[in-house]
């Protein structure tokens, strides 16, 4: 029986699969924390160069002319209409012919506010990062209807989720 013992504390296998198996462990818990838990954390690159993001800036410095797109209610993805959301948001743009232009595409804008807000869950509409997300996509969207980058910043003027 003595002699059992002394073997197994000599068998270096056992103790080697304790230690790679732990090493796996930390290993699949870093990759977890790198590409699940910090991209959420860090904002969105679009990856587009810095000189085109620099072409597209509008001169932020003045404040612009605010229109208003009011009654945006959908029901969130996954909530099977048992869950709606009710959304009014404001277009911040910098003259009254980009106001012009916001109120001809208006319709568009709209349906393309409402296809892109059903495809949320009650969870992207509760978390501060994805509501961030969301605004920027959503001047994203709209400048693509436009055109050209016209939308300074959007802001929800209403937000109901019941």
């Amino acid at each position: 029986m003595a002699e059992e013992k002394v073997q197994e504390a000599k068998n270096p296998t056992k103790w080697g699969l304790i230690i790679a198996l732990f090493g796996v462990q930390i290993l699949v818990a870093v990759a977890l924390v790198y590409f699940l838990i910090l991209p959420r954390l860090s904002p969105a690159s679009s990856g587009e160069p810095e000189a085109q993001k620099k072409e597209q800036k509008v001169d932020k410095k003045k404040p612009g002319i605010l229109v208003t797109i009011d009654n945006l209610t959908i029901n969130p993805k996954g909530s099977f209409g048992r869950r709606y959301a009710v959304f009014e948001v404001a277009l911040e743009v910098p003259d009254e012919k980009a106001k012009a232009e916001i109120e001809k595409f208006k319709p568009k804008i709209v349906d393309a506010y409402l296809l892109y807000l059903r495809s949320k869950t009650v969870e992207d509409l509760t978390i501060k990062l994805d509501i961030d997300l969301m605004k920027q996509e959503m001047v994203e969207k709209v400048n693509m209807i436009l055109g050209q980058p016209l939308v300074q910043n959007l802001y929800f003027t209403r937000f109901v989720l019941e």
